[in-house]
């Protein structure tokens, strides 16, 4: 049995883990500093006002859509909030939506503060996989027993798992 089938709750990060932005000159950006309106160039590629462009990860989509048949329970716990910017037009949830995935997340979904302690909500959700890519949440979060841990950076496509 593999890790899309073992538990019943799945939290995903988004920057980087889901999908990856970049400004004009090609460097790296959070999702937060994506800037409306937005265009939706193809369902993989999101471009900004200023040039700048979100990509979805390669196959991120179908494994939403594997969890969502499999009627497992999927939130998202991100680090990427813009203080002072009310939720639903957050640039990262505008973008999930604008490349079709926002709908599959029908659990917790944690827009929070770049502060935000990951492993204080991971704690609380009981039984969970949890997929990020940055060490300064998948360190603390492996110390808890409840949360199977997966790094982003382990695997090239999201079909991998499947």
């Amino acid at each position: 049995m593999g890790v899309l089938e073992n538990k019943q709750l799945y939290i995903f990060d988004i920057d980087r883990t889901l999908i990856t932005s970049h400004n004009s000159a090609a460097e790296l950006i959070w999702l937060k500093n994506m800037h409306p309106p937005f265009k939706k160039i193809n369902d993989y590629i999101v471009e900004d006002a200023k040039g700048s462009i979100s990509t979805l990860h390669r196959g991120a989509r179908e494994m939403l859509f594997h969890l969502a048949k499999q009627k497992k329970d999927i939130g998202f716990l991100s680090a990427g909030a813009l203080l002072d910017v009310r939720y639903d037009l957050q640039p990262s949830i505008l973008i999930m939506k604008m490349f079709n995935i926002y709908s599959f997340f029908n659990s917790h979904k944690l827009l929070e503060y770049k502060t935000v302690k990951k492993e204080e909500h991971l704690k609380a959700f009981g039984e969970c996989v949890f997929f990020d890519d940055d060490e300064k949440h998948i360190i603390p979060a492996y110390k808890l027993d409840n949360v199977t841990v997966i790094d982003r950076k382990s695997f090239t496509d999201w079909r991998q798992l499947l």
